[in-house]
Order: structure tokens, then C-alpha cells, then sequence
């Protein structure tokens, strides 16, 4: 399936709050976006995080991203439900069991609501998550143009090396991942409709989002991250209705 892009988080509009709450583990910590603070569940067994969106303000979401997290070490299902009321719930995202720790990004099909939930059963400890995002997905209309490297790799290290040049130690301080995609003709309504409202109210800000390049074939292969600080939003335009080029570049800590 063609690349997914989950930017807008619903639970930094609305009040969350969360069945148990370790000491020093704030629930709000899951709606700054950030890889270093946590929430943490005080228990194992079933938890949730919900979001009140507040009278009047139901949104849309289609998806959710995960980062930094322990589900799959729990044993964790993870579901996602909404409801009108905070009473009556509606199962949005079957429950599943994470495949690792690292970033999960899950689609489901769009549901207007006031309050969303994040349900996690089963819990053989307590559970924790650094980022989640819960919102409307970006679907690319098709994939990126070949050819196309799903991921570049690189290390952020020194070495010591004797006079000789004989490794005397190495230190990686962290590894990098970096994207680069390029699409042809893509329609001027398309972008203009998806594509730059993100740039403009999230990715020009340097603000962290999923992405996903083939969610059907390599579920596995998310990414959170940011358009590099030297990137530059460019798309070639045409005669006709279509934007002949346009190219993304994402950037991040490898996990």
C-alpha cells in the first residue's frame, strides 16, 4: 500500500487521563511529542489512557502511532474505541499484541468523536509509552518514484585510532535513519488539500510525525521523525494540474 503519514495528535487538543499513573509518569507526557518522557501504568492487568475532547469538539481520527514503549515486553492487546458520551464505547482498532517495542503505526477507518481511548489488556506488567498518536492519517495516492531507498542508515560516533591508524575505541553515541521520497504528477488538489496544511501547520515547525512507506508489506517499518532543518518545501508545478515533482526527506534517531 502507497506510504501514511500521521502528524495531527488529538490528545494534545483535549484533557487526558489515565487509569493509573505511576509516580512521576504523567499522562500528559504522551501529547508533547517527545522520545524522553514517559507515561507508565502503576500496575500491569488492563489500563487506559482516554482523551476528552470537551464539549462541542469532536474530531476525526484514522490512525495511531506509538513510540518508545514497552506493549510488546508486557504482552499488551492494543485497541483504540470512541464514544459520545465517555459511557457508551465504539471499537475502532482491534485489539492486537505488538510484534516488538520499537514504533507501531496502525489505520483504521475514520470515526468522528469527543472521546477516544487507548485500551491496553492483559498487561503481565506495568505498561508505558513515550509518544502516542492518535488522528487523521495522510494516504499517498500511490508510491514513491523509483528508484526509492526506504530507509539510509548512519552512525553518530568517534573513534580512537593509534598513530598508525589502529582502532583503539569506538563509541556510537546514536544511530540515524534518514528518507528521502519523490513523487511524479501528483494532483494539485491532492497536495494542496493533505499535503500543505502539514507542511504549514506541523512539518515547518519541526514537529515529530509517523511514516510509514508500505504498512500492507513491511508493517514493521515505521519511522518517527522530522523534515530535516535544511529542507525546503518545493514542489515543481506545471502547466496542468499537477505538481510534476515533489520530494520529502525525514530524519530521526534510529531505534
Amino acid at each position: 500500500m502507497p506510504p501514511v503519514i500521521l502528524a495531527t495528535n488529538l490528545f494534545s487538543l483535549g484533557t487526558l487521563s489515565a487509569s493509573s499513573t505511576a509516580s512521576g509518569y504523567y499522562v500528559e507526557n504522551l501529547s508533547d511529542g517527545l522520545e524522553y518522557t514517559h507515561w507508565k501504568a502503576n500496575t500491569g492487568g488492563s489500563q487506559s489512557v482516554t482523551l476528552d475532547l470537551g464539549v462541542g469538539n469532536a474530531q476525526a481520527a484514522s490512525a495511531l502511532g506509538i513510540k518508545k514503549h514497552n506493549l510488546k515486553t508486557v504482552g499488551a492487546t492494543v485497541s483504540v474505541e470512541s464514544s459520545d458520551n465517555g459511557v457508551d464505547w465504539t471499537p475502532r482498532l482491534a485489539g492486537f499484541i505488538p510484534s516488538t517495542d520499537k514504533a507501531i503505526l496502525k489505520t483504521f477507518n475514520s470515526a468522528t468523536a469527543r472521546y477516544w481511548r487507548i485500551s491496553l489488556a492483559g498487561c503481565t506488567a506495568a505498561p508505558q509509552m513515550a509518544v502516542a498518536v492518535a488522528g487523521p492519517r495522510i494516504d499517498f495516492p500511490y508510491p514513491p518514484a523509483t528508484p526509492f531507498t526506504p530507509s539510509e542508515e548512519g552512525i553518530e560516533g568517534e573513534t580512537n585510532r593509534s598513530k598508525i591508524g589502529v582502532l583503539l575505541g569506538a563509541t556510537v553515541r546514536w544511530k540515524t535513519f534518514r528518507i528521502h521520497a519523490r513523487w511524479l504528477n501528483l494532483t494539485r488538489t491532492w497536495l494542496d488539500a493533505y499535503l500543505q496544511p502539514w507542511w504549514d501547520g506541523h512539518a515547518s515547525n519541526l514537529k515529530p510525525f509517523f511514516w510509514a512507506w508500505d504498512l500492507g508489506l513491511y508493517p514493521e517499518k515505521v519511522h518517527y521523525g522530522t523534515v530535516p532543518d535544511e529542507y525546503k518545501w518545493q514542489p515543481d508545478v506545471s502547466m496542468l494540474t499537477f505538481y510534476e515533482n515533489f520530494e520529502i526527506e525525514i530524519e530521526g534517531a534510529k531505534e
